[in-house]
């Protein structure tokens, strides 16, 4: 008999225990075996790439252990990756408030990821705030440069600005690829397209052994609007055999078909 069929047969037993005497030490036990339980077979649905169900046992766990802010913060940040990841923006939002409340206030990354699925939610305002939030409690974090940045550029908005954020992200980690990405995508919309060019593919060569959709389909559409149309197509179909549902990348290989 391994541990796990041990530790399996000892949370049988404490349920056994809680429904006969109804100790509350006892169901403290069982919740937190259970929650312990929970999390390791996420992790295993993980390794395996089985995204629903780690997010459903992590879903489960949640609800195990809601006075443990310790807990909640780790699983919720967990959860909240595969829920991004998935694109299910509402979901990750909710676990990410959850996060914040459960003690989430000086992790940056959870802010940020929260102010992302705002963004994707057309929750503009509320996202702004929380990477504005993000600079001003980590000014030596250049990730929180990048992030307010890239929010600017991608929707055309205070574009000078974008490229200073930028610029001084890049000045501490000047070969991260994502952040290069962020410069030839401000210098696209500044409509200075021979730097954005150059930036981008800067990006992907930075990025070649870990490929980006994202930082492809931002080349092909650069190359696109200098004309070079079979470049262009190239890097769309990199960009959708990453992301096969990648809208934006779809639309503009229908436009130059």
């Amino acid at each position: 008999m391994n541990l796990r069929h041990v530790l399996l047969l000892l949370g049988v037993a404490l349920i056994v225990l809680s429904v006969a005497a109804g100790q509350p030490i006892v169901d403290d036990l069982v919740k937190t075996f259970l929650a312990a339980r929970l999390v390791e077979r996420a992790r295993e649905h993980l390794i395996a790439r089985e995204w629903d169900a780690a997010a459903q046992a992590l879903s489960q766990a949640v609800h195990c252990r809601p006075e443990d802010k310790t807990f909640q913060l780790e699983v919720r940040t967990l959860l909240s990756e595969i829920l991004v990841q998935q694109k299910r923006w509402q979901e990750g939002a909710k676990v990410l408030e959850g996060a914040l409340q459960a003690g989430g206030e000086d992790n940056w990354i959870i802010r940020s990821r929260l102010a992302y699925c705002y963004a994707k939610l057309g929750r503009l305002a509320q996202a702004e705030r929380l990477y504005q939030e993000n600079l001003q409690k980590f000014p030596d974090n250049p990730e929180v440069y990048n992030e307010l940045g890239y929010f600017y550029a991608e929707r055309g908005i205070h574009l000078n600005k974008a490229l200073a954020l930028i610029q001084k992200a890049l000045r501490q980690k000047p070969y991260a690829g994502h952040i290069v990405d962020s410069l030839g995508w401000v210098y696209y919309q500044k409509g200075r397209l021979e730097e954005a060019e150059q930036e981008l593919e800067r990006a992907a060569t930075l990025t070649a052994n870990q490929p980006n959709a994202e930082i492809l389909y931002h080349l092909a559409v650069v190359y696109a609007a200098r004309k070079k149309v079979e470049q262009a197509r190239e890097k769309l179909q990199e960009a959708l055999k990453l992301e096969p549902d990648y809208a934006e990348a779809q639309a503009l290989w229908e436009q130059l078909r």
